[in-house]
């Protein structure tokens, strides 16, 4: 099957979204489609082969007449230079995955489908939190994403989700859903584990926390675990000292002696791959919101995958996947004396117990193998295209 994988992510980088539409278009890809990928988001137009069966395009969605206004405002207009470049592939595509639901996007890739009798797929992650977005949950984008999840991402023809939430949500409308968690390639050249023993519990967090992470806990439940006695080294790698103190709430100048934390800037996937497998935990720490339901925390398959345990408390889908004293140390208590507790306790671990956690969190990576879900993927959109013919 020909597939256009399109939306306003960067492709490829180290973020989120676009090793979500990387994991995706590899699943498809082993199973013979062939896939185009459309950067939405990048100045760079050139064209090329990523791998096999993968191609990769870009247009710069926010030129033109609307680089001359606000990129909040502009973000409402996006699309019509993706639906260009769907016109220019020939043979057509016989389904679009859309990346999100962002209501540009949606409403012009639904006309456009239904007017060349392509299947619309959407692979939908999250559900924002109307606080976070621009202007708050009275605003223009806050209404446009609730129109987006409420009524509009039913119009498509099949969805790709990777919680339950969604699934239940989108199913409750009748439509046709697979849940996909965050998928990734084998990892090659992993550490071999050994048992030595370390001054201190190597503890990082890898990424740009945003709004999404409870750093307010984590910074005072670290403060608190210290106070107690553990010894660790916490690593924050994607961020800087400014921002974790802006978001958190905490000044952290003067709190930890440079042996116990340490701050990193943005470094390259390779870079942060080699930051989490040289520690013994990688941290996550979210509220209990609709939006956490929504999502589910690529950082923590990431981890799994390059097998590293984590310390976090069980939101989303991560019940399902975590197994406290095996694959992670699970925060019983999301707020700063729990993460504490849980800091301490992985602090006590000897390191034949670090090593066995190591092990099996390397064993549970099979849930978020491509292997896992080609097949069904595949199946997936099979039938939609069955579907559609049969109609």
């Amino acid at each position: 099957m020909r597939i256009a994988y399109v939306g306003p992510f960067e492709f490829p980088s180290s973020n989120a979204n676009s090793l979500r539409v990387l994991g995706i278009a590899e699943a498809l890809a082993s199973q013979n489609n062939l896939i185009s990928i459309c950067s939405g988001t990048s100045t760079q137009a050139a064209d090329f082969q990523f791998k096999a069966g993968i191609t990769v395009s870009k247009v710069d969605e926010y030129s033109g007449w609307l680089s001359k206004i606000s990129r909040g405002i502009r973000g409402l207009f996006l699309g019509n230079k993706t639906i260009d470049w769907l016109k220019t592939l020939s043979p057509k595509p016989e389904m679009v995955i859309l990346y999100g639901t962002h209501l540009g996007y949606l409403l012009r890739l639904l006309r456009y489908t239904r007017r060349n009798n392509i299947l619309l797929v959407l692979d939908v992650v999250e559900w924002y939190d109307p606080r976070h977005l621009p202007l708050g949950p009275f605003g223009p984008f806050a209404f446009a994403n609730e129109i987006a999840m409420r009524f509009v991402a039913a119009k498509a023809d099949g969805l790709i989700v990777i919680s339950k939430f969604l699934q239940n949500h989108f199913q409750k409308k009748g439509c046709a859903t697979i849940r996909i968690p965050p998928i990734f390639a084998n990892s090659k050249n992993l550490p071999v584990y050994k048992c030595f023993e370390r001054e201190r519990t190597r503890i990082c967090y890898v990424g740009s926390p945003g709004k999404k992470e409870d750093l307010s806990s984590i910074i005072n439940g670290l403060q608190l675990a210290k106070s107690e006695g553990a010894r660790f080294r916490m690593e924050f790698v994607g961020s800087d000292i400014e921002s974790l103190e802006r978001q958190s709430g905490v000044k952290l100048n003067g709190n930890f002696e440079a042996e116990e934390f340490a701050v990193y800037g943005r470094v390259t996937n390779e870079e942060a791959r080699n930051f989490i497998t040289s520690c013994d935990f990688t941290i996550l720490l979210r509220k209990d919101l609709r939006f956490t339901k929504a999502g589910f925390p690529s950082k923590v398959a990431e981890s799994l995958t390059l097998g590293i345990p984590v310390i976090s408390n069980l939101t989303s889908d991560l019940r399902d996947y975590l197994v406290d004293s095996e694959n992670s140390i699970v925060v019983e208590k999301s707020d700063p004396k729990g993460f504490a507790k849980s800091i301490a306790r992985a602090c006590a671990l000897s390191p034949f117990e670090i090593e066995n956690m190591k092990v099996n969190a390397l064993k549970s990576a099979a849930n978020f193998s491509i292997e896992k879900f080609a097949l069904s993927l595949n199946n997936f959109c099979v039938k939609l295209k069955n579907d559609r013919a049969n109609f």
